[in-house]
């Protein structure tokens, strides 16, 4: 009879090989698990260097192109800025040629005051330079600043509204009497205005219904002129 060859490791009856059972269920399991982690690395590698790939594509991508210098046009005058507004919408009155020719008046009368009045016969007016005229401009519109204006409103009315805020923008020296909350003002206001409207605004005297801001300020305008002995405006 032939001797039964066994497995040195555990014993068992052995094949050719010299492998039992349980040494070939073992080379089973190892192989089994260790066969997955070449495509893991694999995939792991693909994976890797598709990001890798993509990161420098988007830093590429988002480099900005150097723009090239524009020339920048030469004597261009700067636009011109538009006229003040107030917080109502009234817009802030803004002198005028007229306003210059006056001006023109008020250096001459410094001029003729400065020389005793005295002037050559025939001789023409000198024209105002830039400074005086700036000057007799800030004098003349200081004046209508100091002129009284008595103004009868009431919150609820939207011109009183307006005129309040026109008055105040030009900085104007009224004094506001409300018809709602003063009764002494409700009384005065019939002696400029019988139908007792608002707005009722009086100026030197004169009585001015609703709210009209070139008459006003025409109005204040030659108050102004008086004072300053300038003849009335054109």
């Amino acid at each position: 009879m032939s001797q039964v060859r066994k497995c040195p490791k555990h014993n068992l009856v052995a094949g050719p090989d010299g492998r039992c059972v349980l040494c070939r269920r073992d080379e089973r399991t190892r192989s089994s698990s260790t066969g997955w982690l070449v495509p893991v690395l694999a995939l792991t590698v693909v994976v890797g260097g598709a990001f890798a790939y993509y990161r420098w594509w988007s830093t590429k991508r988002n480099v900005a192109p150097v723009a090239a210098p524009t020339e920048q046009p030469r004597d261009t005058p700067p636009a011109a800025a538009p006229p003040p507004q107030d917080p109502a919408g009234a817009r802030v009155v803004a002198p005028g040629p007229r306003a210059m020719r006056v001006d023109a008046a008020l250096v001459a009368v410094a001029r003729d005051a400065g020389t005793g009045g005295a002037r050559t016969p025939g001789a023409a007016a000198a024209a105002p330079s830039p400074a005086q005229a700036a000057e007799a401009q800030a004098n003349l519109l200081a004046a209508m600043r100091r002129v009284p204006i008595t103004m009868y409103w009431a919150a609820w009315c939207p011109t009183c509204v307006k005129a309040r805020a026109w008055t105040r923008a030009n900085q104007l020296a009224v004094t506001e009497r409300n018809v709602d909350t003063d009764e002494a003002a409700k009384q005065e206001i019939k002696r400029y205005n019988p139908r007792g409207s608002i707005p009722t605004i009086v100026i030197d005297g004169n009585t001015y219904v609703g709210f009209d801001k070139e008459e006003l300020w025409d109005a204040v305008d030659k108050v102004a002129r008086r004072e300053l002995n300038l003849p009335a405006g054109q």
